[in-house]
């Protein structure tokens, strides 16, 4: 996605990531009973999920980092 951005060439205008911290991404997953309640394995569901998503976030901030992009953690 940021290259997606950066091939815009919007001189007037700045993109900000926003990359969360594992155990925000954890607790909100967790939080999100109708995503996960109820499938056969409700951990590995979790799981598989969280790990995507550190996975995005981790690729997203590497990518906006090498294109000298700003990055923000929350």
């Amino acid at each position: 996605m940021p290259e997606a951005v950066a091939n815009l060439n919007l001189r007037s205008v700045e993109s900000l990531w926003m990359v969360a911290e594992d155990s925000f991404l954890e607790q909100r997953i967790r939080a999100n009973e109708d995503f996960w309640h109820g499938v056969s394995d409700e951990e590995l569901m979790i799981q598989l999920c969280l790990e995507r998503s550190i996975w995005h976030d981790y690729r997203t901030r590497a990518r906006a980092e090498q294109l000298g992009m700003k990055v923000v953690y929350v």
